[in-house]
């Protein structure tokens, strides 16, 4: 078994970790993709948080 691999977040990781919201949360409030793009730049830019993601794992949920 090859030893997972994780990197900081991207912005083009905003729609896998929204789906991932999703499924984890199926019943919570609907989380637009679109609505959520200001936020999840700021999020990565602002430096108070690290975002990880599974690299090359193909999708999150």
């Amino acid at each position: 078994m090859q030893d997972p691999l994780v990197r900081g977040a991207r912005q083009q990781d905003q729609q896998g970790v929204v789906d991932l919201y999703r499924h984890l949360h199926p019943e919570g409030v609907p989380l637009m993709s679109e609505a959520a793009a200001p936020a999840w730049a700021a999020l990565l830019g602002s430096g108070l948080t690290h975002v990880l993601c599974p690299e090359g794992a193909g999708p999150m949920a």
